[in-house]
């Protein structure tokens, strides 16, 4: 069987909009919306479906999630989380495979044709391709604009267009989250797949 590359899972929060003590996992919720036990099922079944290798990025405290992985047999790996989600998954470079997909698990979108066009926009050699859709309140999302990555600016108005999952070549990775937080990120040979159907389900947001 093929594998397509490597899914990034970040689990690191602290899950303070869910009210979430230290060692609990907002992951670990029951996702019975859309016919899951847990939160994170939804993108282990992507991983599943598309032949990915999942890799959840959390922390030691989330005793619940770690025992859950385990019992899955599903790589994890501890970070000492002390700054932003793009952060974390910087620390897990030395797993990236040539093509790679981050995925956020408290997200739901159009599955199959989203999720092919990211495995075939990496096969044909971009840099990376985005899965986007459109949204009012800029501050809240990651924006891209005029080719341009920037992560919850504050200064533009009116409807943008939000990604909600990334597909990334491994040599391409490094500079496009280390450049996120500081000043906008002027992104190169890029392609751009839009999401029907996104939603943020820990915000409540679409």
């Amino acid at each position: 069987m093929k594998i397509n590359g490597l899914a990034i899972l970040p689990c690191a929060g602290f899950g303070t909009r869910m009210g979430m003590k230290i060692n609990e996992s907002k992951e670990m919720l029951p996702d019975s919306k859309y016919g899951f036990d847990h939160i994170i099922d939804y993108s282990l079944d992507i991983c599943r479906q598309f032949h990915l290798i999942p890799l959840v990025i959390t922390r030691e405290e989330k005793t619940d999630l770690i025992k859950y992985l385990k019992k899955k047999k599903i790589k994890y790996m501890l970070v000492d989380h002390k700054g932003e989600w793009f952060e974390t998954v910087l620390k897990s470079q030395v797993y990236w495979l040539e093509n790679n997909y981050l995925l956020l698990p408290d997200t739901r979108f159009q599955l199959i044709t989203n999720m092919l066009d990211l495995i075939r926009g990496l096969e044909m050699g971009n840099n990376a391709v985005f899965g986007v859709h459109k949204v009012q309140d800029p501050e809240k999302w990651g924006i891209i604009s005029s080719y341009s990555l920037m992560e919850k600016p504050k200064y533009l108005k009116g409807p943008q267009m939000a990604w909600g999952i990334i597909g990334f070549k491994r040599y391409y990775g490094v500079d496009l989250f280390s450049k996120m937080r500081y000043s906008k990120f002027k992104l190169k040979n890029v392609g751009f797949s839009h999401l029907l159907g996104f939603e943020d389900i820990t915000r409540g947001v679409k």
